[in-house]
């Protein structure tokens, strides 16, 4: 089954804007994950449950243990 000229139009019309869409929510992502990674381990440390700390803020330093 062979597809209209139209409608060939109407994919690639959406293929492209989903591409950009995609490529917009990519550089989002990575420029938000880029910022996180910059928050100061005390600020985190204030901000985030124990658990969280010592998995993240704490890596290699204090061994995480199970709290049960």
């Amino acid at each position: 089954m062979s597809m209209t000229s139209e409608a060939k139009a109407a994919l690639r019309s959406t293929i492209r804007g989903l591409r950009a869409r995609l490529l917009k929510d990519l550089h989002n992502s990575t420029q938000s994950a880029a910022a996180l990674s910059k928050i100061s381990p005390l600020l985190l440390s204030k901000t985030l449950p124990p658990l969280v700390r010592a998995n993240t803020v704490h890596a290699g330093k204090v061994p995480w243990r199970c709290p049960l």
